[in-house]
């Protein structure tokens, strides 16, 4: 992408006449990275919760580190919206984590804040934490609550050893997993906008492509024996069943 931008900047260059020569034109540029990766059935959800408790229990992954992958699965939200939640943006009687402008990722294009729906489970994620000032991470470090905590790249190849999982599942993966799911329940566009606040319908349209395609996907699979069927391919037997009379 950033070649992309060099090349359009300097065929500009050439145009105005700063510049005759364009050193990026003849670059081969395969298609832009895309963070596809899902978790497309619920026996995936399992596996990566499963490998949560594990890991839990033989304390190769913190508490805060794993209810913080837990919450974002539940809610879809980008990652420091949760790794850096702080207890002021939490509102338990609404059910809601309420986050300013500066807190969430399109804050400075629209100058608003962004409140996040929590379910039944992701309410009690946040619910049985000792709560903390309100300038206090809901998920502080284990250097001190002076900084949140972190699920890098290491962390993440362990969850994903752990449970089996599909390499590329990643916090951000939780996102795109509870938006593809949601289409997949037939959820509507502009409640998928809502869960994951998003400002513009085209980027919900995606999860609802990519729900559409795993619906096609599964009706050709378990059609293909009709399909043969009606091509001949499987010979048919007629049954007859005693007691029955032909319909006159």
């Amino acid at each position: 992408m950033a070649i992309r931008v060099l090349r359009a900047i300097l065929n500009w260059a050439i145009k105005e006449g700063y510049t005759d020569r364009n050193p990026a034109s003849g670059l081969e540029l395969g298609a832009d990275g895309t963070r596809d990766v899902v978790l497309s059935s619920l026996s995936e959800y399992q596996k990566l919760f499963g490998a949560l408790d594990r890991l839990e229990a033989h304390l190769q992954i913190s508490p805060d580190q794993a209810d913080a992958i837990r919450l974002l699965a539940f809610t879809g939200a980008r990652l420091n919206e949760i790794a850096a939640l702080k207890w002021g943006q939490v509102d338990l009687a609404r059910s809601m984590l309420c986050l300013p402008r500066h807190a969430h990722k399109t804050g400075k294009k629209t100058g608003k804040g962004k409140e996040i729906a929590l379910s039944a489970v992701a309410l009690e994620l946040i619910a049985r934490r000792t709560p903390g000032k309100t300038e206090e991470y809901v998920f502080p470090s284990s250097r001190g609550n002076h900084a949140h905590i972190s699920l890098g790249s290491k962390l993440w190849a362990r969850i994903r050893a752990e449970g089996g999982l599909p390499e590329g599942v990643t916090n951000h993966a939780l996102r795109h997993s509870l938006g593809t799911l949601m289409a997949s329940q037939r959820a509507q566009g502009l409640e998928i906008m809502a869960v994951l606040g998003h400002t513009q319908l085209s980027t919900t349209l995606r999860y609802i492509h990519v729900a559409q395609d795993a619906r096609v996907a599964l009706a050709e699979r378990h059609t293909a024996g009709l399909a043969a069927a009606l091509e001949g391919k499987v010979p048919g037997e007629v049954v007859s069943f005693p007691g029955r009379k032909a319909a006159g």
